[in-house]
């Protein structure tokens, strides 16, 4: 009975190894997915930090936020549209005449080369 004592001795400290084998390679695994977690933090903070820093940067040396750029150039193109609409409305009826006046105003001449008489006719 000594061999069969052995035996369940011996199949208890497989068993027994077998589960510390098992909860160390789980407490291996959390360990491992603590530092992923904690390296991903750190990571979307420094990328955060860079970002702010960039954003800095390229308002200083675009003279603005992107915003207040926007809303400048808005702004001018009002204005143009503006300084436009304005000289239309001042010059339009004038303009009219001119082109009213070329229109039926024609006359009736040959250009210089069609002449007959001409120097390049010849």
């Amino acid at each position: 009975m000594s061999d069969q004592t052995g035996i369940k001795a011996l199949a208890q400290a497989e068993a027994e190894a077998n589960r510390q084998i098992a909860a160390a390679k789980e407490r291996r695994q959390q360990r491992i997915q603590e530092a992923k977690n904690s390296a991903t933090k750190q990571l979307d903070e420094l990328r955060a930090s860079l970002k702010a820093k960039f954003d800095e940067q390229e308002a200083k040396s675009l003279g603005g936020t992107k915003e207040e750029i926007t809303k400048e150039l808005a702004s001018k193109t009002e204005g143009e549209v503006q300084t436009m609409k304005s000289e239309f409305g001042d010059n339009s009826e004038s303009v009219s005449d001119m082109l009213v006046k070329v229109v039926l105003d024609v006359q009736y001449s040959l250009h210089q080369t069609l002449k007959k008489d001409s120097e390049f006719a010849r």
